[in-house]
């Protein structure tokens, strides 16, 4: 299962979902681990539109290739374009 959001700390994000004492859907499919995180550029808006680009797509296999490419700066600038540019 893959969890996609955006977050300015997605390290403490990551914590907060694994220890959390809330029910919530993010407790309920512990433990978390971070596979990938994008930097995506400096405001909260452009960080939504991302985010649901990438829930728009709702492919497992493109999040999956999203994670073994996340080192590929090409990729990354094509998905980032094509978040922003909708």
């Amino acid at each position: 299962m893959y969890y996609v959001g955006s977050s300015d700390n997605p390290l403490l994000r990551l914590q907060s979902h694994n220890t959390s004492t809330r029910t919530t859907f993010t407790s309920k499919h512990r433990p978390w681990q971070m596979m990938a995180y994008f930097e995506v550029g400096d405001t909260r808006a452009i960080a939504t539109r991302v985010e649901r680009y990438i829930k728009t797509l709702k492919s497992r296999e493109r999040i999956k290739e999203m994670v073994e490419r996340k080192a590929d700066p090409e990729f990354i600038r094509a998905l980032l374009a094509k978040a922003l540019d909708r």
